[in-house]
């Protein structure tokens, strides 16, 4: 693989450019999509000149993932021969699209949590941290307010040991907003505290663990960006936890799963 990633890509005169390819842009994401070139073994893709993939001549589709949202790269394509000869090149310039943007889901059943979940809307944003590079920011929009659901701290200004419920901070208060909404007891907690998150440009994870008259419950949220069969972009909010988290836990009213759909608006 690295004489593959060492072959410079060379446009000759003899080549038709973009005769081949297509790309098409989506969040974080690009699809490239080409014709059958006769005589090729390979087809070969790099992003900014970075070596991405080689495929056989069967394949004519590839989307590469995990790029930055609202970015231009250059993508560029060749289609090569047994001993490396390039037969057909392309070189393009595209700009991703991102997940930005409201996303909602529709409460269709008449059991809401205490009229706390007619509806669930939240607003992702690309933000920039030079660890964690660039990642989704994500709110819950609730009475015309925005709170931030993750991540629940600044980068690098995460805190390790418990935070009390009523806590006057920016974060405590985005915790209870968020929190009550999927919380069908008539008890709070009295603290909490966050125990790990990952996060990845399509994918954010977080563990929470609370406490309550001396029990804990562990929380998972899992929240994936992704496209459905009609092209829409969706946001899955995923909840999962111990057996107490559970028992507490406002899981989907319309078929019983811990799984919110949320569309874009």
């Amino acid at each position: 693989m690295k004489k593959i990633a060492a072959i410079m890509l060379v446009l000759a005169a003899s080549f038709s450019a973009f005769a081949a390819l297509s790309v098409r842009s989506l969040a974080n994401s690009f699809t490239l999509e080409w014709d059958e070139v006769e005589g090729s073994l390979w087809y070969d893709i790099y992003i900014d000149d970075a070596f991405i993939v080689r495929l056989d001549s069967s394949q004519l589709c590839y989307t590469v993932e995990n790029l930055d949202g609202n970015r231009e790269y250059k993508v560029s394509w060749a289609a090569r021969d047994g001993e490396n000869n390039n037969l057909d090149v392309s070189i393009q310039n595209c700009r991703t699209l991102s997940w930005d943007g409201e996303y909602r889901w529709v409460n269709t059943s008449d059991d809401d949590n205490r009229g706390k979940m007619k509806t669930l809307t939240m607003r992702v944003k690309s933000a920039y941290d030079s660890g964690y590079g660039q990642y989704p920011e994500i709110y819950v929009v609730r009475d015309g307010k925005e709170y931030r659901f993750f991540p629940i701290f600044n980068p690098g200004e995460e805190k390790g040991g418990w935070i009390e419920w009523d806590d006057d901070s920016y974060y405590a208060e985005s915790y209870r907003k968020c929190a009550e909404l999927i919380n069908s007891s008539l008890i709070n907690p009295s603290r909490w505290k966050l125990n790990s998150m990952r996060i990845s440009p399509s994918e954010v994870f977080l563990s929470v663990s609370s406490k309550a008259f001396g029990l804990t419950a562990d929380t998972d949220s899992t929240i994936r960006f992704f496209y459905n069969d009609e092209g829409r972009r969706c946001l899955e909010y995923r909840m999962d936890g111990d057996s107490l988290f559970r028992k507490i836990a406002f899981m989907n009213p319309v078929d019983g799963s811990p799984v919110y759909l949320l569309e874009e608006t």
